[in-house]
């Protein structure tokens, strides 16, 4: 389908059509899933080049009703449906009043215990700056599109592959894997809070919006 890939020390390159590059080593590695197109797309491409144990974290919390939790168990045993691979492991957690130092704290126990030493995180940038939403622009500085990022930081634990691509490239990834038809329909972008049911899109938030933007659908 496009994907090449190449041996660099110890780690798998792989290397997609428009660019895009992810490394992989030969140990356990872990990831934050929280169930969106870009974390599940991250999964998939972990599960199908890497047969090392994968430990799969996710944090809900009360204000989103905990979605979280219940759509990243159908991303999982979707990518096993498509991969073949079951050397995963959920690890599932909660907190009350979600901050971003709670989406790394418990991950981060278990790189200091020596259960792994990579972590993937799934972020991308933001639509151009002359892109409008009805719901506003994004907040993440770490998702400025107009500011180049390092994809491997603190200390080399931390990848983010995605964290210079936005949607649009995404969506060409999923296209180019063949994942429209199977993964994408599993995932679940939207960030509106307490009213919606776990599996839809209210297709008004800034999430649902960029979902739109990128993937000219839902």
């Amino acid at each position: 389908m496009g994907v090449h890939f190449y041996k660099w020390k110890t780690m798998k390159i792989l290397k997609f059509n428009n660019n895009t590059t992810v490394q992989i080593p030969e140990e356990e590695i872990g990831i934050s899933c929280s169930g969106g197109a870009d974390s599940s797309l991250l999964l998939y491409i972990l599960m199908k080049y890497h047969k090392e144990k994968i430990h799969v974290f996710t944090l809900s919390n009360n204000i989103k009703r905990r979605a979280n939790a219940i759509i990243v168990p159908n991303v999982i045993e979707k990518c096993i449906q498509l991969t073949g691979n079951f050397n995963v492991i959920h690890h599932s957690w909660y907190s009350e009043d979600q901050t971003k130092e709670d989406l790394f704290n418990y991950p981060y126990q278990f790189i200091e215990n020596k259960h792994f030493k990579y972590y993937y995180y799934a972020v991308t940038a933001n639509p151009p700056a002359d892109t409008v939403f009805q719901s506003g622009i994004g907040e993440h500085e770490l998702r400025n599109p107009s500011v180049i990022k390092d994809e491997v930081t603190h200390n080399g634990y931390l990848f983010t592959p995605f964290v210079n691509k936005d949607k649009k490239v995404i969506a060409s990834i999923y296209k180019e894997l063949d994942l429209m038809d199977n993964l994408f329909p599993v995932t679940r972008s939207c960030e509106l809070k307490g009213k919606l049911e776990y599996y839809g899109h209210c297709g008004k938030c800034w999430w649902c919006e960029e979902r739109q933007w990128g993937f000219d659908q839902l």
